[in-house]
């Protein structure tokens, strides 16, 4: 017994699956997670290692190159880079897609465990690159009145972030742009000489007087106690009253031997608590404030953890009181609103299909009994979604309004030759049963056609084979999920609800009037369809020639892009300035940038962020590129619901290049999804790769120039250019050695006298706070004014074997310049090119750079590639060009299997090239470019538009099997599928329409799916 007559004859049975099934689908829905895309895991790892004081150049040299040396010989490795800055080495090693990332780590961590690394560098951390990495959410504080920046960073280390960090799915919780309080002793070289006393013994002194030590155990009335040593320091007097050394009295008294009088280390230093900034400066609309950016677990959801965060920060703020909490960045805030915008696109679709289904059929019921396929479908995907772990994003949610259309065309042709069959006069039950099981076999054969095109996403690597994939799943979930509806759940229906009342109106002799208008459609047609037969050479003539001149005028005007950009109402500042420039300097051009978006009314809330990242964020600015400061602008609603954030930020870029002149500033617009690949909006990179850094320089600044000559684009830098200045102590070796000094020592010496140390720690009694103290470090250091130019530096008393001897007698200091960044690609020096274009689309733009580096003449040894978005673009579109060959061939394969013949499908396969002509339309008439969303499209369209030439052809030959003639029995079988062929395009195309206008927040990444 088939499936409708199973369902038609059982309706309960029937009745009860669809209940459990919507009963399932809404438990799915419920447990499923948001995210704006589907998990992006790129096959790259990282080797990160912390060298810190060691020069670009020292870390190059001591780390990156034995470490990048062993990494190389990891099976699997496809392309391997490394990046070189002070203090921090980073070795980027990229491996084919599917690789097994857990055992590449091992092979990793095994090979660099046996490098031998310097003294000074941190053990290699070997982390995997995740998108995760990037934070979630970045909060800012405000300290309330009375409350200074210190207060409001002990606040949010103690307070807050462990509070947060405690939060189901929070990683960690980093601090910028707060201070913290440490004691400072400040001393006197002069003085330090006239006592001879030393950095190092002072220091010595402070470490031995301020410990507790355990000594042992004691018996005390017949208990064993724990002996321990109370030596704390308890307040900044008995510090300034140390005793650090001892000098001769200078009158004696007779007969008592040597006599000498203490010297305390406030005689020699000023000791102080002070404020001290750490590196960073962080402001919100202009107010001093303390970010505090949140990384979420790599298998956390996003929105579930920015919720719960959200939730806290409203119970602290009221705890609270008086404290500002601004949340200036929310990750979850865009994916909630892009997701709930392509759900209202849905709902909207949906709609206007069923509209359509209203308009043909004319009757309510008939419109339910179809409409129902559409929820139902959708229902069902749920299930199928949560039991493939995958989670509701802009690419899931796109997919099922991208089938919503096409969810009630199986049942549209279903009911429509059941009907056929009633008004034949034949029972309603058996009407149902017959005419469902006729259309079985070409519903299923036109449903697998649009299935099967996604069957090639599987061999498409790379991010866009990740990204499709999840859209591919869904619409065959919901497709296959409307097949079995429409030979069960319609055919069920029609037998109990729609023909009996059908039966009933046509036991007369007048046809229904629903009927009368559609026979005079249909018999215009059938007189056109004639006359096209019947002038068959003249009628291909004019479609050829229109089609062919369409593609040979618009191919040529359509531009093509990576992914179209979304609108979310932000973007990004960012601003570089001459190495060295103190961050004061940097920080009065920031606050040039800050009055001009006070007086902007479109700015609804900005954050600035000044100083270079440190700890994740340093790892972050390897791939989005480092900077000074960063400045954060949110824009008001109606600037987001007009998508103007383009050109508000062009009109602000202009404001901004009048007033900055001594700084590089670039501006992008925040883009969530491009941020997962590590580019930014809008930019292009290129690497310049060779054995010797000055012909890479060389190169490099010679095609930064030929880059800056293209239209459009702007802010063309090297990573090659930046040189850093700097002073070098260079040592006299063998002076060195005749007063007893190394190297190291006299380094050593300079080191602590400039940077300092810390030698302890005080605790300082804080009644107020929770543990009743709090600790501070003891830095000694010279006094910051005696040691402020080359000529204090020089004067720096070292102790070597006869006494004291000064560094300028040992050492010279000499100006001298670094590079900022060294990078390697594939174990070469490399230059990394970077610039920002505007107007004109990627695609254009990269045509340009291959064109300018197919005319650059290159030594050998010496390349020249392009990398970034380029290079990603390049790559998603060659896959899925082999993906639409391979689904053409699948879709034919379909074919010639359902009608059990070689030639037929070829009939069909002559529409495929007509859908050229709307996309080249579509694209043309809109101004949108061609980027791997529309490209997807067109591999749908090689499914979808062969579904109506199948039912159409079906039903002819089932004409021709019946006896009718060639021309009569296309004539008749195209007259009776007109009608369903038309309601299933119409509800395909207006079931789009919303996603096509972009509207909403999801609108615009959604766009494209279906061309």
């Amino acid at each position: 017994m088939s499936l409708p007559a199973i369902s038609v004859r059982r309706p309960v049975t029937a009745l009860m699956l669809m209940l459990m099934v919507i009963i399932l689908g809404v438990v799915s829905y419920s447990r499923l997670g948001l995210d704006l895309l589907p998990k992006i895991n790129p096959p790259v790892a990282a080797i990160i290692t912390f060298f810190q004081g060691a020069s670009p150049q020292e870390v190059a040299d001591l780390v990156t190159v034995p470490l990048e040396s062993a990494a190389a010989t990891v099976p699997g490795t496809k392309e391997i880079t490394s990046i070189s800055q002070e203090g921090i080495s980073a070795i980027i090693m990229m491996f084919d897609w599917g690789q097994d990332m857990a055992e590449a780590r091992e092979d990793i961590s095994q090979r660099i465990d046996l490098v031998p690394l310097p003294e000074g560098a941190d053990k290699p951390v070997v982390v995997e690159f995740d998108p995760t990495l990037l934070p979630v959410m970045q909060v800012s504080l405000t300290a309330p009145e009375g409350v200074d920046v210190a207060g409001l960073t002990e606040l949010a280390t103690k307070t807050i972030k462990p509070r947060l960090e405690g939060l189901e799915g929070v990683a960690s919780v980093d601090i910028l742009g707060g201070v913290t309080k440490q004691v400072t002793v400040k001393l006197d070289p002069s003085k330090l000489n006239a006592y001879h006393l030393t950095q190092d013994v002072v220091s010595a002194v402070i470490s031995a007087s301020n410990l507790n030590f355990p000594l042992g155990t004691v018996e005390n009335d017949g208990l064993v106690l724990d002996l321990r040593f109370s030596g704390k320091l308890k307040n900044l007097d008995e510090l300034k009253d140390l005793i650090v050394g001892y000098v001769p009295l200078e009158a004696p008294v007779p007969g008592m031997g040597p006599q000498v009088i203490p010297v305390r280390l406030g005689d020699v230093a000023t000791v102080e608590e002070e404020v001290v900034r750490g590196g960073s400066i962080a402001r919100i609309n202009g107010k001093p404030s303390v970010a505090m950016t949140i990384q979420k677990e790599g298998t956390a959801n996003t929105v579930f953890v920015a919720r719960a965060v959200r939730r806290e920060l409203e119970e602290i703020s009221s705890e609270l009181g008086g404290l500002d909490i601004v949340i200036s960045m929310d990750q979850a805030k865009f994916i909630e609103e892009a997701i709930g915008s392509v759900a209202d696109n849905l709902l909207m679709g949906a709609v206007l299909a069923a509209l359509v289904l209203l308009l043909f059929l004319r009757d309510v019921r008939s419109t339910l009994v179809i409409g129902i396929s559409i929820p139902f479908s959708v229902i069902a995907t749920f299930v199928l979604l949560y039991f493939g772990k995958l989670t509701l994003n802009i690419m899931t949610m796109g997919g099922l309004a991208l089938g919503v259309g096409m969810l009630v065309d199986n049942s549209i042709v279903v009911l429509e030759n059941i009907f056929q069959h009633v008004e034949r006069g034949e029972d309603p039950v058996r009407a149902a049963i017959t005419g469902a099981e006729e259309v079985q076999m070409a519903i299923t054969a036109s449903t697998l056609t649009t299935v099967v095109v996604f069957l090639p996403v599987v061999f498409v690597g790379g991010i866009s084979g990740i990204l499709f994939k999840e859209l591919a799943l869904t619409v065959s979930f919901s497709l296959l999920a409307s097949l079995v509806v429409a030979v069960t759940v319609v055919p069920m229906l029609a037998s109990k609800l729609l023909f009996r009342r059908s039966r009933d109106r046509n036991a007369g002799t007048t046809t229904p009037a629903p009927e009368d208008g559609g026979e005079r459609g249909r018999s215009v047609y059938g007189r056109i369809l004639g006359w096209c037969l019947d002038h068959r050479a003249l009628f291909l003539t004019v479609v050829f020639v229109g089609m062919s001149g369409t593609v040979w005028l618009l191919l040529p005007k359509i531009q093509t892009e990576f992914l179209p950009e979304a609108d979310e109402g932000a973007f990004a500042i960012t601003l570089s300035m001459r190495e060295g420039t103190p961050l004061e300097r940097i920080d009065e051009v920031v606050r040039d940038i800050e009055e001009i978006l006070d007086s902007d009314d479109s700015v609804a809330a900005y954050s600035v962020t000044i100083g270079k990242p440190e700890g994740l964020g340093m790892l972050q600015s390897f791939f989005t590129g480092s900077a000074d400061a960063r400045i954060s602008v949110k824009l008001t609603d109606r600037v987001t619901r007009e998508k103007a954030t383009r050109s508000v930020m062009e009109r602000i870029e202009r404001k901004v290049k009048e007033v900055v002149e001594d700084a590089t500033v670039t501006f992008s617009p925040q883009s969530s999804i491009l941020m997962m690949s590590g580019s930014a909006p809008g930019t292009v990179e290129v690497v310049v790769s060779g054995p010797d850094v000055r012909e890479v320089q060389r190169l490099s600044e010679d095609f930064a120039t030929k880059m800056a000559s293209i239209p459009g684009m702007k802010a063309v830098r090297s990573s090659l250019t930046a040189r850093k200045p700097e002073m070098m102590v260079v040592v006299d070796g063998e002076k060195a050695s005749l007063n007893g000094l190394t190297p190291a020592q006299v380094a050593l010496a300079v080191s602590r006298a400039v940077r300092g140390q810390t030698v302890s720690r005080f605790e300082k009694p804080e009644p107020e706070s929770s543990q009743g103290v709090s600790t501070q470090d003891i830095v000694v250091k010279f006094d910051p004014e005696s040691v402020r130019d080359v000529s204090d530096l020089k004067n720096i008393l070292l102790w070597g074997r006869s006494g004291p001897v000064r560094l300028r007698d040992v050492a010279s200091i000499v100006p001298g310049e670094g590079p900022v960044v060294i990078a390697r690609n594939n174990q070469k020096l490399s230059a990394r090119l970077t610039g920002q274009f505007a107007g004109r689309s990627l695609g254009s733009v990269t045509e340009d750079l291959v064109e300018l580096i197919s005319e650059t003449t290159l030594p050998e040894g010496y390349s020249i590639s392009i990398g970034g978005l380029s290079e990603i673009m390049q790559e998603g579109f060659s896959g899925l060009r082999f993906a639409l060959c391979l689904a053409v061939v699948l879709v034919y394969m379909i074919m010639a299997a359902s009608f059990e013949s070689l030639g037929i499908p070829f009939i069909i396969f002559f529409t495929m090239p007509l859908a050229a002509v709307g996309v080249l339309l579509a694209l043309y008439l809109s101004g949108y470019a061609f980027g791997i969303t529309a490209f997807m499209g067109v591999i749908v369209l090689a499914g979808v538009v062969v579904n109506n030439g199948i039912v159409l052809v079906d039903f002819i030959i089932q004409r021709r099997m019946a006896g009718l003639p060639p021309r009569e029995a296309v004539i008749e079988g195209s007259r009776r599928r007109v009608r369903p062929v038309l309601m299933t395009s119409l509800t395909t195309i207006l079931g789009l329409i919303p996603m096509a206008l972009g509207l909403g927040q999801g609108g615009a990444p959604a766009l494209r799916w279906r061309s």
